[in-house]
């Protein structure tokens, strides 16, 4: 997480507080500089923070605090065959069956094409999918998409 703020006069540095949840602020760091990295965070935890001016005088009030969340790393499923065999891909004249092997993050969606001509992006999202529960031990999620289009493909993109 990078923080950064506006820098006060004759300031010698800066005391950087942070807190989660209902916990009281705890001092993380001192810095000269108008900006601090924190690394080392918990991923889709919200971090509150507060910074404070220090100078000859003493310490000023902390400014404004700020919160943020750190992201959630972004996992994205590949095709694949279940724990009980089975192709990743399986057609029929009705439907195409495919098999992930998780679930989708809410930032990706499932697209196709009837041509590898046009790049991934383009690809419309798949409106007709229906997806399993994942499977006990794998994860693996199958998708049914109803259809009857002689060829498609399929990828995973992001939003």
């Amino acid at each position: 997480m990078t923080l950064t703020w506006g820098g006060v006069t004759n300031c010698g540095g800066y005391f950087v507080r942070r807190a989660t949840g209902a916990e009281p602020y705890a001092a993380v760091a001192y810095v000269e500089s108008a900006g601090f990295e924190d690394q080392g965070l918990a991923a889709g935890t919200g971090y509150r923070y507060r910074v404070a001016a220090v100078n000859g005088s003493g310490v000023s009030a902390d400014g404004a605090g700020v919160t943020s969340v750190t992201e959630v790393p972004l996992t994205v499923p590949f095709f694949t065959v279940g724990a009980t065999g089975g192709a990743g891909v399986e057609r029929s004249a009705e439907a195409v069956t495919l098999r992930l092997s998780g679930a989708l993050d809410p930032r990706l969606v499932l697209v196709c094409s009837d041509t590898l001509e046009a790049p991934v992006a383009g690809w419309a999202a798949v409106s007709n999918a229906a997806f399993s529960a994942p499977e006990a031990g794998s994860g693996v999620v199958t998708v049914s998409i109803a259809t009857n289009a002689p060829r498609l493909f399929f990828a995973v993109r992001v939003r």
